[in-house]
């Protein structure tokens, strides 16, 4: 009978998952603000309404440019791992840093699992899609 294998844990992985996820405590920090701009009334003047313009249009810049290395290096991890995973049959794939002890999948579950990786890498680029489209529509309605 097949022995179980694991993989141990990474220092350097362990340093990256805190960062990452200083990271994405910053972006959500960031989202709060940003919903909590009060908009102007409808018969706010003009003054008032490029300030609430340029406080949301500052907020979604920072966002972008936290939220794409966000993205990218989480993207990169997840299709690096699927892809492969895919080829060698095995989740997570041989050289694989993980954070915590992880045990090596095989057969269906490692295909499933490998799979999942690369749907979850494209889905890391939704939010940066959404911010570049809102980006668009601010410039578009702020002047």
């Amino acid at each position: 009978m097949d022995q179980e294998r694991y993989i141990e844990a990474n220092r350097t992985a362990q340093i990256l998952l805190v960062a990452l996820v200083i990271i994405g405590i910053i972006i959500f920090a960031i989202s709060m603000w940003l919903s909590g701009i009060p908009v102007p009334p409808e018969g706010a003047g003009r003054v008032l309404l490029d300030r609430y313009a340029d406080s949301v249009l500052l907020g979604t810049w920072t966002l972008l440019v936290i939220s794409v290395p966000f993205s990218a290096v989480w993207s990169f991890y997840l299709a690096r791992m699927g892809v492969k995973g895919l080829a060698c049959g095995e989740f997570p794939p041989p050289g694989t840093l993980v954070a915590l002890r992880t045990k090596v999948k095989v057969g269906i579950m490692a295909r499933v699992s490998n799979w999942l990786a690369l749907a979850m890498a494209i889905a890391f680029w939704l939010p940066v899609s959404i911010l570049v489209y809102s980006l668009y529509l601010i410039g578009k309605y702020s002047y």
